[in-house]
């Protein structure tokens, strides 16, 4: 590789992903995306902010490895566009910003709360639970009847699957996963525990939240499941 191409090297791609079907890879170094120069990793993610929140079709990408240069189309595929997302979790919390970034970038219109009270204030499409604390089975009771009645999508990370132990029976026999520092209780309870690390059944999706490529993992499965159990609206 040329030490002196500036711009952006690729850590990773999803195995199905946009950049993926583009062909682009770790060996590449992103200098351009439509007409922009790429810099530095502040470069690239105001660049990609500015045009996904605008519903760029396509994002051109020059791309750069050794003394090879090319050009590359993604086509953005918006997998949340129109859906409605309730986002409950603390601002401080471990992914919030991820979490609420990835989202809005797929074309979700997403609310934060930081309880159980935000889930009254809209039609969901899904509702995305991220907790590093316990959380108490009696403050999201009657969410979580409203949930399965409504068929809304279900995605809870780290110990926020712990409100399960005494759910509706719709989601009685669904296999899950969370932090392990809840699980015994979980088990007790006669949970289908899984200790995956990402555990996706029908419309539930529960992470352990291990780390950040774990939470991205999950928040893939979650969009992935959103997308294709709702209508755009």
């Amino acid at each position: 590789n040329l030490p002196s191409t500036k711009g952006v090297r690729v850590s990773s791609t999803s195995k199905n992903g946009a950049a993926s079907k583009a062909r682009i890879t770790q060996r590449h170094i992103i200098t351009h995306i439509n007409g922009k120069v790429i810099t530095n990793e502040e470069d690239f993610k105001e660049t990609v902010d500015k045009a996904l929140k605008s519903m760029t079709k396509y994002l051109v990408v020059n791309l750069a490895s050794g003394n090879d240069s090319q050009k590359t189309v993604i086509r953005v595929p918006y997998l949340l566009k129109k859906r409605r997302i309730l986002l409950i979790s603390n601002k401080d919390a471990d992914y919030h910003d991820m979490f609420r970034r990835r989202l809005e970038l797929q074309g979700a219109s997403v609310v934060c709360g930081t309880d159980s009270s935000a889930f009254a204030d809209g039609d969901w499409d899904g509702v995305l639970i991220n907790s590093q604390n316990e959380l108490k089975h009696s403050d999201y009771k009657q969410m979580l009847i409203a949930a399965a009645d409504k068929k809304i999508v279900l995605g809870l990370i780290g110990k926020a699957a712990i409100i399960l132990t005494k759910a509706p029976e719709e989601y009685k026999d669904k296999k899950m996963t969370m932090d392990k520092d809840v699980s015994p209780q979980a088990i007790k309870a006669g949970i289908n525990y899984t200790g995956k690390e990402v555990e996706a059944d029908g419309r539930l999706i529960t992470s352990t939240g291990f780390d950040k490529k774990t939470a991205k993992a999950f928040l893939e499965s979650f969009s992935g499941v959103v997308s294709h159990k709702t209508d755009a609206r």
